[in-house]
């Protein structure tokens, strides 16, 4: 099936289809799937196993496209595939464009994914489940081998306090030592925990406490879920659980130096939060910030999901690079996006819960993509706004665009934004019941 374009509203169940690649009407501009790339924009990826979905996108200097994420067989193993510039797996990478790190038999799920200036990839997430859930972190060589140079045969595991480790964010410092920020269980609830490994693959004993900083925005269990490095501090954000009995959370920052200590001048004592009840009062229940993107003048975005316990919207929020909130961005520096869009039957979606992604384009303004959950499917759901925080209306209908795929249902779990204008989506797509990786790309 030829992908096609569908029009999501904001606040509206409004629904237009058009049959090309690029959005209809006139006015404003709009992003395409590119009919280069992939198979009309799409470009589907099929391990040969079970269930199989792309968490986390990067991208190399040869301008391939590295995708990482799981895939099961009789447990589930890091996936990581590479694709060319055009779409199609680059046969150069692990001899079929694709390769899987079985972490001892565990659960293995990958959530990141970065390339370093040599071009080896380094890719972080979690191993086991449950309490026995530890830091995972493979580093590969450019030709997709497992590089024995890393940690112990080019892995590393760590188990992080007492046990239930879950690391979802990944960067490269200026010294190309690995930063990883994730959420652990110490001492009786779930923390921030920021790791710093050397280049050789060992936790890194000059940074922190033998190589972690531990700390927390809240007095509840708080999630860490995304991550911004630069000159004058490390940033770890997520959310901050607030009560301990309903799980309402806040989204949340803080600031580390490049020591491992909290930085106290970021933001309130090394803190910034942000409770979406201050610009809706209706939206009591949890505000979970899962991305972050790095703007002009070192501001920082942050983007997850906000819930009034019933329907779940997309919330925006802007820091400057001293972890201030941007009041001059949207409604005294948040934004709420309602995203719904109607299919055959009418039925209004929603968004799901840890399933956003931000870029920042070269204007400063942002690309906002989600994945849309409808009674039977999902899909991938893209929004325009600008840098003074409002909605580009003239996008799609009322601003959101949802892309049909050709497929049953398509989850969006990660973005990248290339030189040239490009975005690529990396996530999962469904189809005769069969679930494998995705990568679409979309042009301006």
């Amino acid at each position: 099936m030829k992908p096609i374009v569908m029009k999501a509203a904001i606040g509206s169940t409004a629904l237009a289809l058009c049959l090309t690649l690029l959005r209809c009407g006139a006015g404003g501009s709009g992003l395409g799937l590119d009919p280069n790339f992939g198979t009309v924009g799409v470009a589907t990826i099929d391990f040969g196993t079970g269930a199989e979905g792309a968490n986390a996108v990067a991208l190399d200097a040869s301008k391939n496209i590295l995708l990482a994420g799981y895939s099961v067989g009789t447990t589930s193993d890091f996936a990581i595939a590479r694709l060319t510039p055009a779409g199609v797996l680059d046969t150069t990478f692990s001899s079929d464009g694709k390769t899987t790190v079985d972490f001892s038999g565990a659960e293995d799920v990958a959530y990141a994914i970065t390339v370093q200036a040599d071009g080896k990839i380094v890719v972080v997430g979690r191993s086991g489940t449950g309490a026995s859930a530890k830091l995972a972190v493979a580093r590969l060589t450019t030709s997709g081998e497992l590089d024995t140079g890393f940690g112990t045969g080019g892995t590393f595991t760590a188990v992080i306090s007492s046990g239930f480790a879950d690391f979802r964010t990944l960067a490269l410092d200026s010294s190309a030592r690995i930063l990883t920020a994730g959420s652990a269980m110490v001492t009786g609830r779930t923390r921030f925990v920021l790791a710093r490994l050397t280049t050789a693959g060992a936790l890194d004993s000059g940074f922190g406490t033998s190589g972690l900083a531990v700390d927390t925005p809240g007095t509840f269990a708080d999630t860490a879920r995304a991550l911004s490095v630069s000159t004058a501090r490390i940033v770890v954000a997520g959310t901050q659980q607030v009560s301990a009995s309903t799980g309402t959370g806040n989204f949340a920052a803080m600031g580390f130096t490049h020591a491992g200590a909290v930085d106290t001048s970021y933001g309130t004592s090394g803190t910034t939060t942000f409770d979406f009840m201050s610009i809706s009062p209706t939206m009591t229940a949890s505000d979970d910030s899962v991305t972050a993107a790095s703007s002009s003048g070192g501001a920082l975005v942050l983007t997850g999901t906000v819930s009034d316990g019933t329907t779940v919207k997309a919330g925006l929020v802007r820091l400057s690079e001293s972890g201030a909130l941007d009041t001059t961005f949207a409604a005294s520096g948040g934004l709420l996006i309602p995203i719904q869009t109607s299919a055959a039957t009418g039925a209004l979606t929603d968004l799901t819960g840890n399933a956003t992604t931000v870029a920042t384009t070269g204007t400063s303004s942002y690309l906002l993509g989600a994945t849309a959950v409808g009674l039977t499917s999902s899909s991938m759901t893209i929004v325009r706004i600008s840098n003074a925080g409002t909605i580009n209306t003239s996008y799609g209908t009322n601003g959101a665009e949802a892309l049909s795929l050709g497929v049953d249902s398509a989850d969006l779990n990660a973005s990248a934004l290339q030189n040239d204008g490009g975005w690529v989506l990396a996530g999962a797509s469904t189809t005769a019941g069969e679930t494998d990786f995705t990568a679409v790309r979309l042009t301006p």
